[in-house]
This record gives structure tokens, C-alpha cells and sequence, in this order.
């Protein structure tokens, strides 16, 4: 990874993945962050830093560790689009009490807007930490709507609780726009209320004159994942698959239930489902269907969905495993595998070399969508499962559990 130095950072651009180097002196005041360097001003507020006064802000930097499991902010590099958590994050106000709320919700509704509603919504700028002191990572410029939602689902207001006390937050989506390289006097100009718009990236433009988002997709070269992109290496997360696996110890039939329902959570273009019968599945766990096109003229695909729990770290899913399930794959159909632990090397190269319609929802997929469904302990996780998979005999042996 590129690094720039400190003071040479007003003397380069704003680069993709590039990293900005505090002033590496010890005891330096806080104007030795790079964040002050590139946006003066800004302040040193965490997380989401504005410039200007409401309702005329004039840019956003949001900046995240994407390791907070409570707000699991997170860029998705193949489709361009960021999940970013507001800053309501405690009981005792309302939703829009928090300032960047606030700002969340103008620059949405004005990101839907036309032309001239669409030239008021500022450019944000996003950051992640980089390999030591308050070096950062030039992460993407953003415009607050997404390509593949619609406008209903770019900014949600989502209930948390915490000490058994209610309260809302924000969970927003933004693209990050095909913009590789901006010019920090365009950045300046901005700051200094003079904005010389002819050194703006041209993707911006486009997006404020015309609607249209570039988003900068960076697809994956590697096919199939690793063994450790597909644990989590995080203790806490971790910790949750752990619990998953052992709760479901008693009953393989229930953890069917489960991974159903791992599946469910994470696309909402699952329309149906139902578990089969541990005697009759036809090496199916679980089937159902996938709506896809407008809720006017939709059609449907069939799935089919095996679940394995193992330990996590521990056994893999061979290719024993995953050519069961595509030997049962029928026309029209895919597959769903999901595994609190992993897929091998060999069984993961395979069904991508081969092209096989196999989704892989492994060990740290079921935690990351469990966060992202408010999920982000093993005490919130604990009472989840019980609510929703009760490991008491009636339950377990009932006729409507088991079908």
C-alpha cells in the first residue's frame, strides 16, 4: 500500500486506497491527524465529521475501524456500496437528535431529488484506520443512494436496545463512485466556500447533473476464499459461531431451522421456503423459492439448501459434502450451503472452476449477517435463539418443527 507522509500530504491527491501517515511525533497536538491536513477544519469529532453549518453543509468525512460489533460498518469492494451506522447510539434521545442523523436524513431525501435538489447534497469522503498511529485510508468518495435499492431502502431507522432500553439508529447505504484519484484543491475550494467545480471528478458531475452513479466495483481476482476469510479472526465473533455450533448440539434438525433462516435474513428476494423432512429431503435440507424482477412481472427460481454444522476452524466441508448437494440440484435450481465452520480448498476451487450455482454462506457470512440484523453478541444471540429455535422437548418432537 502506498503511504504518504504527513507534510507532504497538500502536495498529492486523494487516492484510492492509499495511506495518509500521522505527524509521527510523540505528544503531537491533534492537528498531527492527516484528516486535519486534508480537510482543515474539520474538526475531531470520530466517526462522522461535517463541514459547514445545517442545512448547507458543504462535505462529510465518515471514518470507521469496521471492527465495532454493536454498528458493523462495511464497504462491499465488488459492488461499490457502503453500510454505514449512524450516530444515535444510546439510549435516552430521539433519532434525529444527533447531528449526524440529522445530516443523514437531508442528504437522502436530496439525493432523490432533481437536478438542482441533487447539486445541494455535499460529497462525502470515507476512511478507515491505517497501519499505525492516526494514519487513515482513502476508502472511496460516496453519494448517498445505492444502484441496487431502492430509495425505501438506502436509510432505514433500525430499533436497538441496550440495558434494556430502547432506541433508534440509522443503517445507510452509499456507493462509493468510480472517482480514483481527487484533487485536494477541489477539496480546499469546497472548504473555503468558493468551490472551483471544473476540478471535481468527473463521476461526481455526472452524478449531480444527471442522476447516473459510476460506482467503482472491484470485483474479487480470487474465485474462492481461504480458510481464514471464512472464520472470523475476531475473538468476539468468533465466540458467537462457537455458540451457534454448541446450541444446536442436541438437535441437527433444528440447526436446519436455523440456517434456513440465516439464508432468509440475508436476501430479501426470498419469497418461500419450507424444511424438509429429516427421512424424505432427497439430501435437501430445506427448498423454496427466489423472486427476481419487478413486483409486477416477477418470476421465480427454485432453491435448495444443505446445512452442516461443524466445528468452527475444525472440519471443513469436502467435496463429499458440496457433490451431494449438486447432484440434487434440479433444473432452474441453485444451492445454498451454509457451515458454522468452512469450505476446503479443493471442494471451494471446484464448484467455482466448474460454475456450479452454489452459494457459500460460511462461518463469518452468518455472523456478519446476524450483525447486520441487530445480532452483535452472545447474549442478544442467546435470547434470539431461544425465542425462535426453543430447545424444549415439545418443540423438538413436534410434527410441525420437523416437516
Amino acid at each position: 500500500m502506498k503511504s504518504v507522509s504527513y507534510f507532504e500530504i497538500e502536495f498529492n491527491k486523494l487516492v484510492i486506497d492509499c495511506s495518509y501517515e500521522d505527524s509521527r511525533q510523540p505528544g503531537s497536538p491533534l492537528g498531527g491527524q492527516p484528516l486535519l491536513k486534508i480537510f482543515p477544519g474539520i474538526g475531531n469529532m470520530k466517526g462522522i465529521r461535517v463541514a459547514g453549518r445545517k442545512p448547507h453543509w458543504t462535505l462529510y468525512v465518515l471514518t470507521s475501524t469496521e471492527r465495532e460489533p454493536d454498528w458493523p460498518d462495511v464497504l462491499d469492494e465488488s459492488s461499490g456500496t457502503l453500510t454505514y451506522w449512524g450516530d444515535n447510539r444510546t439510549p435516552g434521545r430521539e433519532l434525529h437528535d444527533a447531528a449526524g442523523n440529522q445530516m443523514f436524513r437531508e442528504i437522502f431525501e436530496r439525493s432523490s431529488g432533481l437536478g438542482a435538489t441533487r447539486a445541494m447534497v455535499p460529497p462525502g469522503f470515507y476512511f478507515t484506520p491505517g497501519d499505525q498511529g492516526r494514519d487513515v485510508v482513502f476508502r472511496g468518495l460516496l453519494v448517498p443512494k445505492t444502484v441496487q435499492s431502492e430509495n425505501t431502502e438506502d436509510l432505514i431507522a433500525v430499533w436497538r436496545s441496550t440495558t434494556g432500553k430502547r432506541f433508534q439508529n440509522y443503517r445507510a447505504k452509499f456507493s462509493v463512485i468510480d472517482a480514483s484519484e481527487i484533487n485536494l484543491e477541489w477539496i480546499y475550494s469546497i472548504l473555503k466556500g468558493d468551490e472551483k467545480h471544473e476540478l471535481a471528478p468527473s463521476a461526481w458531475k455526472i452524478w449531480q447533473e444527471t442522476g447516473k452513479i459510476q460506482v467503482l466495483e472491484a470485483p474479487r481476482t480470487l474465485e474462492y476464499r481461504k480458510k481464514s476469510q471464512q472464520i472470523p479472526e475476531n475473538l468476539s465473533e468468533f465466540e458467537m459461531l462457537k455458540f451457534i455450533h454448541s446450541y444446536f448440539e442436541e438437535n441437527d434438525s433444528l440447526f436446519e431451522h436455523f440456517a434456513t433462516a440465516i439464508w432468509r435474513i440475508s436476501d430479501s428476494r426470498v419469497s418461500a421456503w419450507e424444511v424438509t423432512r429429516a427421512t424424505r429431503d432427497g439430501g435437501r435440507d430445506a427448498i423454496g423459492k427466489y423472486r427476481i424482477g419487478p413486483d409486477s412481472e416477477p418470476i421465480t427460481l427454485d432453491w435448495a439448501l444443505e446445512a452442516k454444522r461443524y466445528d468452527p476452524g475444525e472440519t471443513s466441508v469436502g467435496v463429499k459434502e458440496l457433490s451431494r448437494l449438486i447432484s440434487r440440484l434440479r433444473y432452474r435450481q441453485f444451492g445454498i450451503l451454509v457451515t458454522t465452520s468452512f469450505v476446503s480448498d479443493q471442494a471451494y476451487k471446484e464448484i467455482r472452476e466448474d460454475q456450479h450455482p452454489i452459494v457459500i454462506l460460511a462461518g463469518t457470512d452468518i455472523v456478519a449477517i446476524l450483525k447486520q440484523a441487530g445480532i452483535s453478541s452472545i447474549s442478544i444471540l442467546s435470547d434470539w435463539l431461544k425465542d425462535n429455535f426453543p430447545l424444549t422437548k415439545s418443540v423438538i418432537t413436534s410434527q410441525e418443527l420437523i416437516n
